[in-house]
């Protein structure tokens, strides 16, 4: 079962921790006289936060929990995050979305191979949500399985599914 953040404090240490890091990066990066990766650094940090404004501004704070701290966690599955067009109010599919969201990711945990690179990207545009993973999945037909006793309910459409060894793809519509 995956630890929830039980406090605005220790939500605040993550971060710093995760701004630490970062700017520790930068500053080695510029001792080494790397402009080049520096800037490079800099963009993908950007990117990343503006991802994260764009999750924070959905409505569905439950979700945006679960993703915007997943990567803290230890984790064999690394969440990236994409925002595309004007974000809409999903407020009223949080609960339903932030349960299969917990529940696909486990999935992943489960029978995504430990000694490859897992990614699940995730992007938020309209009133759609994508998940495509990229990663090397044992079990295929149990994964398919399992897959369908988390399908959403009704709040949830499911408008596609695509599930191979190494990359799966899924796209919601919320109703």
């Amino acid at each position: 079962m995956r630890k929830q953040l039980k406090t605005p404090l220790e939500l605040l240490r993550y971060t710093r921790h995760d701004w630490l890091n970062r700017l520790q990066i930068i500053q080695g990066q510029l001792y080494l006289g790397n402009i080049e990766k520096v800037q490079q650094y800099i963009s993908e940090i950007l990117e990343i936060e503006k991802a994260s404004a764009y999750f924070s501004h959905l409505g569905c704070e439950k979700t945006a929990l679960l993703f915007l701290t997943h990567n803290w966690r230890m984790s064999p599955i690394v969440i990236q995050l994409k925002g595309e067009g004007m974000p809409a109010n999903w407020e009223k599919w949080d609960e339903a979305l932030c349960q299969f969201s917990a529940a696909f990711i486990q999935l992943l945990e489960v029978y995504g191979d430990l000694y490859e690179v897992n990614q699940l990207y995730i992007t938020a545009d309209g009133m759609n949500i994508y998940f495509d993973y990229s990663g090397k999945l044992s079990q295929v037909g149990a994964f398919q399985e399992r897959m369908q006793e988390i399908l959403p309910n009704k709040l949830l459409y499911v408008e596609y599914v695509y599930v191979a060894k190494e990359e799966m793809s899924i796209q919601l519509q919320l109703k």
